[in-house]
């Protein structure tokens, strides 16, 4: 039986970047942040179980996964960062995510496309 390789890459979707500020897409010092994103494969993704994870910035800081949930073929992450003291009013918070499957098939890193997609810090 002839196997095939796997060649086709892994996508990331995002669901959603928010603050648990009134206005989602504002923050202030000790604001919740969380980032969901979604990665699927037509093949099997690596298990979570496995220390398999995308690898995630959120205000150039690298962060760890909360939650994983989702079957073999598609997962959802969410990961959570907390708005440090002593960011200035004005400063924009954004993030990256970059994730392989098991065939080592680079996903399009996922990134805000502008601006108007980051986190904005107030005081």
């Amino acid at each position: 039986m002839m196997s095939h390789a796997d060649i086709s890459k892994p996508t990331i979707t995002l669901v959603s970047f928010v603050s648990d500020a009134p206005t989602t897409n504002f923050a202030g010092t000790d604001s919740k942040l969380t980032l969901t994103f979604t990665v699927a494969d037509n093949n099997d993704l690596p298990s979570a179980t496995s220390g398999w994870a995308p690898v995630v910035t959120i205000d150039s800081q690298s962060a760890t996964p909360g939650t994983i949930t989702g079957g073999a073929k598609s997962k959802t992450f969410v990961y959570t960062y907390i708005v440090p003291s002593g960011k200035v009013s004005g400063n924009l918070i954004g993030y990256t995510v970059d994730a392989d499957d098991a065939g080592n098939n680079d996903a399009t890193r996922l990134a805000p496309a502008g601006d108007g997609d980051k986190i904005t810090v107030g005081t």
